[in-house]
């Protein structure tokens, strides 16, 4: 009934060029975006634009994946979580209809990464770098919306270890850990959110840390890090305050949501690692930046140095 609603009100107001009781998936096979329509399918998301919505489609032209480099499909269409990023990254939840989108707006996609617009005096709308079509804006359908844009969008697709990386100047430490605890690949495969202590983070408790000499160390750092990480996507907006998710360890973290943002605490300690930086988006989840390593109870610390010496 909604819906319905929502489109005698969008007919009535002349805001849209039409409305067709299609599917977005529908339309688009029955206007020959065939490599959309392709790439939905190879990527198990045509259903998804198939089911009740409402969903924003900016749907690039068949020209439009006609300008992209060879090496960029292939990067593309090789991994399936790369290529689902890549068609989420064209996708909003609701109605998003020329009229209502202004200068400057930022709105969230289905792969958690925000398209930016702007508007000119002219009604021109750029999505990201695309040009909206004024002459193919506002298709309505009957679970969503289209705006066929002339250019393809790329959102970041970096996986969460590439991410890692790349800012190797705040994570060195952590890069350093992964790699010696054999942790790497984890981030660089499946669907993972990681709670990222810098390396500020880590030098503050050096003398809590076992050294890499001792019997059982690895196995100790490796508990550690597994304990910044849950399995899944988990942005900013999923996390409730009082709520406990469990990490890789096998151990988990009590969420706190106050006028001084979230914090994580590890169960059994008193220690709370604050997030500075959330939802850094990734191919295969995401990273929050922690200012705290999340040591779990009953991790053993560093041994005294004297005990060394007997």
């Amino acid at each position: 009934m909604f819906l319905k609603a929502l489109l005698i009100v969008c007919v009535s107001l002349s805001l849209v060029h039409g409305f067709e009781d299609k599917t977005i998936s529908q339309w688009l096979t029955d206007n020959g975006y065939n490599t959309l329509v392709s790439l939905l399918k190879q990527a198990g998301l045509y259903s998804t634009l198939d089911s009740p919505g409402a969903f924003t489609l900016f749907a690039p032209s068949e020209a439009a994946f006609g300008k992209l480099p060879q090496s960029t499909v292939n990067a593309v269409t090789s991994d399936t979580a790369t290529l689902q990023s890549v068609l989420k990254y064209h996708v909003l939840s609701g109605f998003a209809m020329a009229p209502t989108i202004h200068d400057g707006d930022k709105k969230p996609t289905l792969n958690g990464q925000d398209l930016t617009f702007k508007k000119f005096p002219n009604g021109t709308i750029l999505v990201d770098n695309a040009v909206v079509s004024a002459s193919t804006n506002d298709i309505i359908l009957n679970n969503g919306v289209v705006h066929v844009i002339n250019s393809v969008l790329l959102p970041n697709t970096d996986k969460v270890g590439e991410i890692l990386l790349k800012r190797n100047q705040e994570f060195s430490t952590l890069n350093m850990l992964l790699t010696i605890t054999d942790l790497e690949p984890a981030l660089l495969s499946g669907d993972v959110t990681l709670f990222a202590p810098t390396n500020a983070a880590f030098n503050a408790i050096t003398t809590r840390l076992p050294d890499f000499s001792d019997n059982g160390a690895l196995d100790v750092y490796k508990q550690i890090l597994l304990n910044h990480v849950v399995n899944g996507t988990v942005l900013s907006s999923d996390l409730k305050n009082g709520q406990v998710v469990t990490t890789l360890s096998g151990r988990t973290l009590k969420v706190t949501i106050d006028s001084n943002g979230v914090s994580l605490t590890p169960t059994g300690t008193s220690t709370s690692g604050k997030v500075t930086e959330a939802d850094v988006t990734a191919v295969n989840g995401a990273i929050h930046v922690v200012d705290q390593v999340l040591i779990p109870s009953g991790v053993r610390r560093k041994r005294r140095a004297v005990r060394r010496h007997v």
